[in-house]
């Protein structure tokens, strides 16, 4: 419920960013002339990356809570509820942020906000728990800083596309189709290469016999080399793609 309020909210906020026109997107008459334009690559390359770190920060995020962390069973539902309320807050300000950044800086902000969640996601595995038996308070933080950061970039990737289309209505359809079914496959694919070399077998429990294979360990290592690598190549994806704005709007 709370992740199609957020969705809801980041679509409004894509429509506020993409009002009016822009010097962004070609003009194409046919979906084949899109194949043509280096941009349509670009931006599909940009979304691809924010949707591998949306989704696998989404999906391992509760196993690093209960196998990294070995943290009750309720920190399952409160901690990623913080994070969805937190990106939910966070899309309000995505307008006023690019109006005065621009979406690329925006986008930019986002992938440091991911990477520096990255880092303490892999700094507080090592001590969850505080000597008085308190849970850590950086173990609430957490959830903000990556609530933070994938709101901001997913917005600001939609935003993007959304001025890649511009005014080429009549192909928007095939454009937002490709990315679509780009970032399905990549996620697909990337959630089974990491679920392939998961230390975990089936028939272990968690927090039981898999901590001695290094499961807890392995999935503190997914947040925070596996999301902030994607979050590395998001901001070089990025600037690729601010470089390739501006030389296409001088022209």
């Amino acid at each position: 419920m709370l992740s199609r309020v957020s969705l809801r909210s980041s679509v409004l906020a894509v429509d506020e960013l993409g009002a009016g026109k822009n010097n962004e997107a070609p003009m194409v008459d046919t979906w084949c002339q899109w194949m043509k334009e280096p941009l349509f690559y670009y931006v599909g390359i940009l979304y691809c990356l924010t949707r591998l770190i949306v989704n696998v920060t989404a999906t391992y995020f509760p196993f690093y809570i209960q196998e990294s962390l070995d943290l009750p069973k309720e920190f399952i539902t409160s901690l990623p509820l913080i994070n969805y309320l937190t990106g939910f807050v966070v899309s309000f300000a995505m307008k006023p942020l690019a109006k005065h950044l621009g979406k690329n800086v925006t986008f930019f902000l986002g992938c440091l906000i991911m990477i520096a969640g990255c880092m303490w996601a892999g700094l507080l595995e090592n001590d969850p728990i505080e000597n008085g038996g308190k849970v850590h308070w950086g173990v609430y933080l957490l959830p903000v800083i990556f609530g933070a950061g994938t709101s901001t970039i997913l917005v600001q990737s939609l935003s993007i596309t959304a001025a890649l289309i511009g005014e080429n209505t009549n192909t928007a359809a095939f454009v937002y189709g490709a990315m679509s079914l780009t970032d399905k496959i990549a996620c697909g694919a990337a959630i089974m290469l990491i679920q392939a070399f998961a230390p975990c077998s089936e028939d272990q429990v968690p927090n039981g016999p898999c901590e001695d294979n290094g499961c807890g360990l392995y999935y503190c290592r997914v947040l925070a080399y596996i999301v902030g690598g994607f979050s590395v190549l998001a901001i070089f994806a990025n600037l690729l793609h601010w470089s390739k704005v501006r030389k296409f709007a001088r022209q």
